[in-house]
């Protein structure tokens, strides 16, 4: 081989080294990985804070050092690798895409320890007011009403009211109709609703704070005459209290 093809075969297999290889001044995938993810952590700390952190600089800047810090690197290490991994997109999109997914899997790990920390620390008190067994709303027959109502005793304080059923059988041409009552010493609300769908039917109904419910009462009712039946099934009218006990004390 000649000298000035041997000098252009080791520039070339210098260059093509240049190209795949990683420089010794950045960062391995892994540590790119992680001191992305806890700075994309510390930017949504920043987003989220944004009334604190809009004019305070210097405590913006030392929680993004602290980053660099617990990695044990310095800004400009951060800097050079992040323009290597830019021109090496593939590589930075694979990082990212593992970035979002442990982001992901720890977000939902999160809601589900506090939605077993509110569970732990929340009860909820259910006062049965009315009860019905199962029953068939059959508008040929006549039989297309349904009444209830409730003990009066039972409503002393109640300014809510849940209604919860089974309700199979409904036909778009012959919906049933839930009209509930809810009465005070001077007023009465009246709520007119139409079930047009199979399955788990749930209402609430409420009056403001300054009425004293009196009485609670209604009915199911086939609006038409038309041959057709419904069953309803666990009909009730109940009253939910939640409390969130104190932490510390839990159920």
């Amino acid at each position: 081989m000649k000298l000035h093809s041997f000098i252009l075969f080791v520039f070339a297999l210098a260059y093509l080294s240049s190209c795949t290889n990683r420089p010794l001044n950045v960062l391995s995938d892994s540590k790119m990985e992680a001191v992305l993810y806890d700075m994309y952590i510390a930017e949504q700390e920043i987003k989220n804070n944004s009334a604190v952190f809009y004019n305070d600089s210097v405590r913006r800047q030392k929680l993004l050092q602290s980053v660099f810090e617990k990695h044990r690197i310095s800004e400009a290490a951060f800097d050079t690798s992040l323009v290597w991994y830019n021109a090496h997109l593939e590589k930075y999109i694979k990082i990212n895409n593992r970035i979002s997914q442990k982001y992901d899997a720890e977000l939902t790990q999160l809601n589900k320890e506090n939605e077993q920390l509110i569970a732990q620390f929340t009860v909820i008190d259910t006062i049965v007011l009315y009860r019905s067994p199962a029953f068939f709303l059959q508008s040929a027959l006549r039989e297309n009403l349904h009444d209830f109502c409730t003990d009066t005793a039972a409503l002393l304080g109640l300014k809510q009211f849940d209604v919860q059923c089974l309700v199979l059988g409904v036909c778009d041409t012959v919906p049933p109709v839930l009209t509930f009552y809810i009465e005070s010493k001077d007023s009465t609300f009246v709520h007119l609703d139409t079930i047009r769908n199979d399955g788990l039917y749930s209402a609430q109904y409420s009056v403001p704070a300054r009425f004293r419910v009196e009485s609670i009462y209604g009915n199911i009712h086939f609006p038409a005459q038309k041959q057709h039946s419904v069953f309803v099934g666990n009909f009730t009218v109940s009253n939910q209290k939640t409390t969130v006990l104190p932490q510390g004390r839990p159920r």
